[in-house]
């Protein structure tokens, strides 16, 4: 797995003002950390675009679980990269369109 701390604002994203990480998980082996990184109250973009259409579905599965598990978040940033953000967080500046699929 790859965890690449954020670009802007030092530890911070500036557009939610809370710590985030990006991981972008290369098995499901790597649930783990971003499970971590969510518990200790960060947001977590997870980039599944290195995965399968099989293991990118457990993984919205296991984070949405998260969320829902913690009152949290989770919004589509992208062709499979997601945003898990707890619920005092804003949502992301831009609307996400909904795919069909």
């Amino acid at each position: 797995m790859t965890a690449v701390e954020p670009e802007r604002n030092g530890d911070h994203d500036a557009a939610l003002d809370v710590p985030q990480h990006r991981f972008t998980p290369l098995s499901f082996g790597d649930a783990r950390a971003i499970g971590e990184a969510y518990r200790k109250g960060e947001a977590v973009l997870i980039d599944l675009t290195q995965l399968s259409d099989r293991i990118a579905v457990r993984f919205v599965d296991f984070s949405a679980g998260l969320g829902f598990q913690a009152g949290g978040q989770m919004s589509r940033v992208a062709s499979k990269v997601y945003l898990l953000a707890h619920a005092a967080a804003p949502s992301p500046p831009t609307p996400v369109a909904r795919s069909a699929s």
